[in-house]
């Protein structure tokens, strides 16, 4: 049975992600998952509602789940069916934050998504210290989500997002749960810094902060909410801090959650920047940080084997730079315009944290891509949690199929067809292609992964030159 898990945990994993592309076609509608409807919640139940808006979170989150498991099929290491199994359990989770129509549904999906998360941790590495740093970080943005929920004062139909009006009291503790579900500063030890697992299936973990944009996106399109000022500096801040400790970071394998800190923070600020449409540009970037991301985790393996197989990685890295021809040019395009391109009103501190942070951003980010000193250990070298050790005789028994089974047919067929085929390769190429060509097709048409995106030509008009050439010179 072991050889076939990862088979068996890439069909479930595609069928998920072919589910979740349809839903995004069916007119959107309201499911009941529970009746429980507790007196501290408006009374609500637990309610679910694919977004349109959000529907491209979903996605991709669905996505990098299927294409992390094609990549593991090049690996040579026995397979790990619990971890299999936790990061599957996680897609749910997260598309449960992402499709709820009310803060208690919400409420339950975080709590769900950091018990599992914190469970992976453990599975995936035999330590518990990334597992309870996690949870404490994860509880606290949920008591902030929950405190803020019980201090409003509307009628019970306000516990619905489309009908939500909040105070500023509670604008003020969500962003704050926000700030924490995106790892960042002063949050940011809440990111997963020494990545001693190397496997591909790790790229999930690093998926987290999609929870918190799920929260800001949906603030983003509430009628009235107001976002404090100290928002848009604390994101600008955060390029600053993600760019400096990316670029000082003494192992390129720990480098990617600092890329992560800077990316999110432009994002947030982009979007804050501009007076309409803040939800489609976080959404941009958020798929685009998504997408970026992955694509680096999945490459980490691969880019000592051929030129060919650092194209994805560095299309990646142009993405969360935000160069042209990407999907993360929808932010860079904001930014160059609002805070670089003639509105230099906004603050000197916002200007130059983000000039700043860009100018280490980059070569940090290059010295992942194109270093060698940041490869993985050896396959025989990685960690493996307590739960996962076998004797070599208990391997070599399970990759063969008992001949006695009653599936052993179905097995054998299926051997009979992947010895035929190049999976690994296939696998390889698939999981590391799809998404660097989804960066690419986004850049080129940025309405075909995000509703009501703003056409190229747009994007390329909205810098002024002062800001096309600075920009150029934070790059360089």
């Amino acid at each position: 049975m072991r050889p076939y898990i990862r088979y068996i945990a890439l069909m479930t994993a595609g069928s998920s992600a072919l589910l979740v592309v349809l839903l995004g076609w069916i007119e959107p509608s309201t499911a009941t998952l529970s009746v429980w409807q507790p007196s501290l919640l408006f009374g609500t139940g637990l309610l679910l509602r694919v977004d349109p808006i959000l529907q491209p979170l979903g996605i991709i989150l669905a996505l990098v789940n299927c294409c992390a498991i094609l990549v593991t099929l090049d690996r040579v290491e026995k397979s790990r069916p619990r971890f299999l199994a936790m990061i599957q359990l996680l897609l749910p989770a997260g598309l449960m934050a992402l499709w709820s129509a009310n803060v208690l549904t919400m409420l339950v999906a975080w709590a769900l998504y950091d018990l599992l998360q914190a469970l992976s941790y453990i599975v995936a590495i035999g330590s518990a210290r990334w597992a309870i740093k996690s949870l404490v970080f994860g509880y606290l943005a949920t008591l902030l989500l929950w405190i803020g929920t019980l201090i409003s004062d509307r009628a019970p139909d306000s516990g619905l997002w489309t009908l939500m009006n909040p105070t500023i009291a509670q604008t003020t503790l969500w962003t704050l749960a926000g700030m924490i579900r995106l790892w960042m500063f002063p949050f940011h030890l809440a990111a997963p810094g020494e990545m001693t697992f190397d496997s591909p299936l790790a790229a999930p973990l690093f998926l987290g902060p999609v929870l918190g944009w799920g929260l800001w996106i949906r603030l983003m399109t509430i009628s009235g909410v107001i976002l404090p000022e100290w928002v848009q500096t604390l994101a600008a801040l955060n390029i600053a801090v993600g760019g400096w400790l990316a670029w000082t970071c003494k192992s390129t394998r720990n480098i990617l959650s600092w890329v992560g800190l800077t990316v999110n923070g432009a994002i947030l600020l982009a979007s804050c920047l501009v007076d309409q449409n803040g939800g489609m540009i976080a959404v941009a970037g958020a798929v685009s940080w998504m997408l970026g991301i992955t694509v680096l985790l999945l490459g980490q393996s691969h880019r000592g084997k051929s030129p060919w197989w650092s194209v994805p990685s560095f299309i990646s890295g142009l993405t969360l730079i935000g160069l042209p021809f990407t999907l993360g040019f929808v932010t860079t395009s904001v930014l160059a315009d609002r805070l670089i391109g003639g509105e230099l009103e906004i603050g000197a501190v916002k200007l130059w944290s983000a000039f700043f942070g860009s100018l280490f951003f980059t070569p940090a980010l290059a010295r992942w891509i194109w270093t060698s000193a940041g490869a993985p250990a050896a396959v025989s070298e990685a960690p493996v949690g307590p739960a996962e050790e076998v004797s070599s005789k208990d391997t070599e028994e399970d990759t063969e199929p008992d001949e006695d089974a009653p599936d052993s047919v179905l097995f054998s067929w299926l051997a009979a067809v992947f010895q035929r085929m190049p999976v690994p390769i296939i696998g390889r190429a698939l999981g590391m292609g799809i998404p660097a060509a989804l960066i690419v097709l986004g850049g080129i048409y940025p309405s075909l992964l995000v509703r009501d995106a703003d056409p190229l030509w747009v994007l390329f008009q909205r810098p002024g030159g002062i800001g096309w050439i600075l920009w150029g010179i934070s790059l360089l």
